[in-house]
Protein backbone atom coordinates (compact mmCIF):
# COMPACT_ATOMS: atom_id res chain seq x y z
CA UNK A 1 0.00 0.00 0.00
CA UNK A 2 1.15 3.70 -0.54
CA UNK A 3 0.57 6.67 1.98
CA UNK A 4 -0.54 9.63 0.22
CA UNK A 5 -0.62 13.45 0.98
CA UNK A 6 -2.96 15.72 -0.76
CA UNK A 7 -2.05 19.56 -0.29
CA UNK A 8 -3.53 22.99 -0.45
CA UNK A 9 -2.13 26.61 0.65
CA UNK A 10 -4.51 28.35 2.60
CA UNK A 11 -4.83 31.98 2.72
CA UNK A 12 -4.67 34.15 5.17
CA UNK A 13 -2.39 31.78 8.03
CA UNK A 14 -4.17 29.71 10.71
CA UNK A 15 -3.52 30.34 14.25
CA UNK A 16 -5.02 27.12 15.24
CA UNK A 17 -4.33 23.96 14.39
CA UNK A 18 -7.57 22.24 13.12
CA UNK A 19 -7.13 18.04 12.57
CA UNK A 20 -10.36 16.49 11.46
CA UNK A 21 -10.94 12.67 10.43
CA UNK A 22 -13.10 12.27 7.39
CA UNK A 23 -12.32 8.64 6.25
CA UNK A 24 -10.78 7.48 4.94
CA UNK A 25 -8.84 10.71 5.24
CA UNK A 26 -7.02 12.62 7.84
CA UNK A 27 -7.07 16.79 7.53
CA UNK A 28 -4.79 18.81 8.99
CA UNK A 29 -5.08 22.61 8.80
CA UNK A 30 -2.23 24.34 9.91
CA UNK A 31 -0.67 27.68 9.37
CA UNK A 32 -1.28 28.23 5.63
CA UNK A 33 -1.19 24.61 4.85
CA UNK A 34 -4.03 21.92 4.61
CA UNK A 35 -3.17 18.56 4.15
CA UNK A 36 -5.17 15.46 3.83
CA UNK A 37 -3.66 11.85 4.30
CA UNK A 38 -4.37 8.50 3.78
CA UNK A 39 -3.27 5.02 2.11
CA UNK A 40 -4.11 2.97 -1.34
CA UNK A 41 -3.08 1.01 -3.88
CA UNK A 42 -1.85 2.63 -6.95
CA UNK A 43 -5.14 1.65 -8.73
CA UNK A 44 -6.97 3.59 -6.73
CA UNK A 45 -4.81 7.34 -6.91
CA UNK A 46 -7.12 8.35 -9.48
CA UNK A 47 -10.20 7.99 -7.16
CA UNK A 48 -8.14 9.08 -4.24
CA UNK A 49 -7.31 12.30 -6.11
CA UNK A 50 -10.96 13.13 -6.80
CA UNK A 51 -12.25 12.36 -3.51
CA UNK A 52 -9.41 14.38 -1.39
CA UNK A 53 -10.67 17.31 -4.13
CA UNK A 54 -14.16 16.82 -2.68
CA UNK A 55 -13.67 16.37 1.26
CA UNK A 56 -11.27 19.65 0.85
CA UNK A 57 -13.42 21.64 -0.75
CA UNK A 58 -16.62 20.08 1.87
CA UNK A 59 -14.38 20.81 4.48
CA UNK A 60 -13.29 24.37 3.40
CA UNK A 61 -17.36 24.93 3.25
CA UNK A 62 -17.83 23.52 6.66
CA UNK A 63 -15.24 26.26 8.26
CA UNK A 64 -16.68 29.12 6.57
CA UNK A 65 -19.85 28.33 8.22
CA UNK A 66 -18.93 27.04 11.50
CA UNK A 67 -16.06 29.75 11.67
CA UNK A 68 -17.38 32.25 9.99
CA UNK A 69 -14.53 34.67 7.63
CA UNK A 70 -13.44 34.38 4.49
CA UNK A 71 -10.32 31.94 3.30
CA UNK A 72 -9.01 30.70 0.01
CA UNK A 73 -7.38 27.52 -0.47
CA UNK A 74 -5.33 26.86 -3.78
CA UNK A 75 -4.12 23.19 -4.84
CA UNK A 76 -0.76 22.40 -5.03
CA UNK A 77 -0.52 18.80 -5.36
CA UNK A 78 0.42 15.48 -3.62
CA UNK A 79 3.02 13.38 -2.52
CA UNK A 80 2.85 8.98 -3.19
CA UNK A 81 5.09 7.24 -0.56
CA UNK A 82 5.96 3.59 -1.53
CA UNK A 83 8.73 1.96 0.66
CA UNK A 84 11.77 4.68 0.51
CA UNK A 85 10.40 6.23 -2.57
CA UNK A 86 8.92 9.34 -2.44
CA UNK A 87 7.76 10.97 -5.76
CA UNK A 88 5.97 14.65 -5.66
CA UNK A 89 3.30 16.10 -8.35
CA UNK A 90 2.03 19.18 -9.06
CA UNK A 91 -1.57 20.18 -9.68
CA UNK A 92 -4.16 22.51 -10.83
CA UNK A 93 -5.68 25.46 -8.34
CA UNK A 94 -8.95 25.17 -6.72
CA UNK A 95 -10.54 27.61 -4.65
CA UNK A 96 -12.30 27.82 -1.31
CA UNK A 97 -13.46 29.50 2.08
CA UNK A 98 -12.82 28.83 5.78
CA UNK A 99 -12.94 31.30 8.82
CA UNK A 100 -10.90 32.01 12.28
CA UNK A 101 -11.41 34.24 14.75
CA UNK A 102 -8.35 35.06 17.52
CA UNK A 103 -8.53 34.90 21.40
CA UNK A 104 -6.81 36.57 23.97
CA UNK A 105 -5.72 34.26 27.26
CA UNK A 106 -7.81 34.97 30.74
CA UNK A 107 -8.69 32.80 33.70
CA UNK A 108 -12.29 31.93 35.73
CA UNK A 109 -11.54 31.76 39.67
CA UNK A 110 -14.07 30.70 42.25
CA UNK A 111 -15.07 32.35 45.40
CA UNK A 112 -11.88 31.02 47.19
CA UNK A 113 -9.29 31.82 44.27
CA UNK A 114 -9.61 28.31 42.65
CA UNK A 115 -9.28 28.30 39.19
CA UNK A 116 -12.17 27.21 37.57
CA UNK A 117 -11.20 26.84 34.17
CA UNK A 118 -8.87 28.95 31.71
CA UNK A 119 -9.39 30.37 28.62
CA UNK A 120 -6.50 27.78 27.26
CA UNK A 121 -8.91 24.55 28.72
CA UNK A 122 -11.87 26.28 27.14
CA UNK A 123 -10.15 26.97 23.73
CA UNK A 124 -8.86 23.13 23.60
CA UNK A 125 -12.59 21.85 24.38
CA UNK A 126 -13.97 24.23 21.97
CA UNK A 127 -11.07 23.09 19.50
CA UNK A 128 -12.40 19.42 20.15
CA UNK A 129 -15.44 19.74 19.60
CA UNK A 130 -15.08 21.85 16.41
CA UNK A 131 -13.35 19.39 14.70
CA UNK A 132 -15.93 16.85 15.33
CA UNK A 133 -18.55 19.60 13.74
CA UNK A 134 -16.28 19.73 10.91
CA UNK A 135 -15.23 16.23 10.39
CA UNK A 136 -19.58 14.84 10.64
CA UNK A 137 -20.53 18.33 8.24
CA UNK A 138 -17.73 16.78 5.90
CA UNK A 139 -19.42 13.78 5.97
CA UNK A 140 -22.40 14.85 5.24
CA UNK A 141 -21.56 16.73 2.74
CA UNK A 142 -20.02 13.93 0.90
CA UNK A 143 -23.51 12.14 0.98
CA UNK A 144 -25.89 15.17 0.03
CA UNK A 145 -25.66 17.73 -3.10
CA UNK A 146 -28.89 19.63 -1.31
CA UNK A 147 -26.44 20.02 1.75
CA UNK A 148 -23.70 21.31 -0.21
CA UNK A 149 -26.08 23.80 -2.12
CA UNK A 150 -27.21 25.11 1.26
CA UNK A 151 -23.42 25.67 2.31
CA UNK A 152 -21.99 27.06 -0.88
CA UNK A 153 -25.26 29.96 -0.79
CA UNK A 154 -23.88 30.87 2.80
CA UNK A 155 -20.26 31.05 1.66
CA UNK A 156 -21.53 33.30 -0.95
CA UNK A 157 -23.16 35.66 1.86
CA UNK A 158 -20.20 35.49 3.72
CA UNK A 159 -17.89 36.35 1.02
CA UNK A 160 -20.62 38.95 0.57
CA UNK A 161 -19.05 42.65 1.28
CA UNK A 162 -22.73 44.25 0.59
CA UNK A 163 -24.13 41.98 3.11
CA UNK A 164 -26.71 41.27 0.26
CA UNK A 165 -29.66 38.58 1.89
CA UNK A 166 -30.25 36.81 -1.66
CA UNK A 167 -27.87 33.80 -0.60
CA UNK A 168 -29.88 33.40 2.28
CA UNK A 169 -33.21 33.14 0.60
CA UNK A 170 -31.17 31.18 -1.67
CA UNK A 171 -31.27 28.21 0.95
CA UNK A 172 -34.78 29.01 2.18
CA UNK A 173 -35.35 27.95 -1.67
CA UNK A 174 -33.35 24.41 -1.54
CA UNK A 175 -36.01 24.05 1.61
CA UNK A 176 -38.48 24.52 -0.92
CA UNK A 177 -37.39 22.57 -3.80
CA UNK A 178 -37.16 19.37 -0.85
CA UNK A 179 -40.80 19.84 0.75
CA UNK A 180 -42.99 21.79 -0.89
CA UNK A 181 -44.39 22.22 -4.73
CA UNK A 182 -43.81 25.31 -6.59
CA UNK A 183 -47.27 25.62 -7.11
CA UNK A 184 -48.28 25.84 -3.50
CA UNK A 185 -49.15 28.82 -2.15
CA UNK A 186 -46.26 30.74 0.19
CA UNK A 187 -48.16 30.11 3.36
CA UNK A 188 -48.48 26.50 2.16
CA UNK A 189 -44.69 25.91 1.35
CA UNK A 190 -43.34 27.59 4.83
CA UNK A 191 -45.80 25.57 6.51
CA UNK A 192 -44.41 21.87 4.94
CA UNK A 193 -40.79 23.45 5.56
CA UNK A 194 -41.36 24.25 9.24
CA UNK A 195 -42.69 20.42 9.80
CA UNK A 196 -40.01 19.17 8.06
CA UNK A 197 -37.39 20.15 9.79
CA UNK A 198 -39.36 20.54 12.76
CA UNK A 199 -38.91 24.38 13.04
CA UNK A 200 -41.18 27.37 13.88
CA UNK A 201 -43.12 28.17 11.12
CA UNK A 202 -42.84 31.79 12.06
CA UNK A 203 -38.75 31.62 11.48
CA UNK A 204 -39.39 30.16 8.27
CA UNK A 205 -41.67 33.14 7.65
CA UNK A 206 -39.77 35.93 9.03
CA UNK A 207 -36.64 34.80 5.96
CA UNK A 208 -38.89 34.79 3.29
CA UNK A 209 -40.57 38.46 4.29
CA UNK A 210 -37.53 40.14 4.94
CA UNK A 211 -36.05 38.68 2.03
CA UNK A 212 -38.57 39.67 0.09
CA UNK A 213 -38.67 42.72 1.10
CA UNK A 214 -38.85 45.17 -1.82
CA UNK A 215 -37.66 48.37 0.38
CA UNK A 216 -35.32 47.15 1.09
CA UNK A 217 -31.69 48.21 -1.14
CA UNK A 218 -29.59 44.22 0.35
CA UNK A 219 -32.77 42.21 -0.02
CA UNK A 220 -33.70 39.91 -3.24
CA UNK A 221 -35.60 42.83 -4.53
CA UNK A 222 -33.48 46.08 -4.26
CA UNK A 223 -35.32 49.57 -5.94
CA UNK A 224 -38.27 47.38 -7.02
CA UNK A 225 -40.51 49.25 -4.82
CA UNK A 226 -40.88 52.90 -5.76
CA UNK A 227 -39.48 54.06 -2.39
CA UNK A 228 -38.43 54.97 0.47
CA UNK A 229 -35.99 52.45 -0.07
CA UNK A 230 -33.65 50.86 2.74
CA UNK A 231 -31.01 48.91 4.54
CA UNK A 232 -31.91 46.20 6.79
CA UNK A 233 -31.21 46.63 10.35
CA UNK A 234 -29.15 44.44 13.02
CA UNK A 235 -31.99 42.82 13.70
CA UNK A 236 -33.51 41.76 10.55
CA UNK A 237 -30.32 40.73 9.60
CA UNK A 238 -29.77 38.56 12.50
CA UNK A 239 -33.28 37.16 12.04
CA UNK A 240 -32.30 36.12 8.61
CA UNK A 241 -29.00 34.63 9.48
CA UNK A 242 -30.13 32.87 12.66
CA UNK A 243 -33.07 30.69 10.27
CA UNK A 244 -31.03 30.18 7.35
CA UNK A 245 -28.07 28.61 9.86
CA UNK A 246 -31.34 27.01 11.39
CA UNK A 247 -32.52 25.44 7.97
CA UNK A 248 -29.02 24.12 7.43
CA UNK A 249 -28.63 22.09 10.99
CA UNK A 250 -31.76 20.89 10.44
CA UNK A 251 -31.70 19.70 7.47
CA UNK A 252 -27.97 18.38 8.01
CA UNK A 253 -29.21 16.20 11.25
CA UNK A 254 -31.33 14.54 8.39
CA UNK A 255 -28.35 13.20 6.25
CA UNK A 256 -27.73 9.66 7.25
CA UNK A 257 -23.80 8.70 7.49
Amino acid sequence: MNKYTFNWNLSPSLSDEHTVSVPPFEAIARDDQLSLSTSGSTADEPNLIRDADLVAHNLVRGFCYDLGKRFEITYSGYQRQSGQTTDCFVAVTGVGVVTLSGTADFEVRDEAGNIVTSSAMQREREQHARQQRLSVLARREARDANLRDMLDHWSRYESDPEGRLHSLFDILQVAERLYAGSWEKRAVRYKKIALALKMVEADITTLGGITNDETLLNGRHPGKSPGPHRIANEVEVANCERVARTIIEKYAETVII
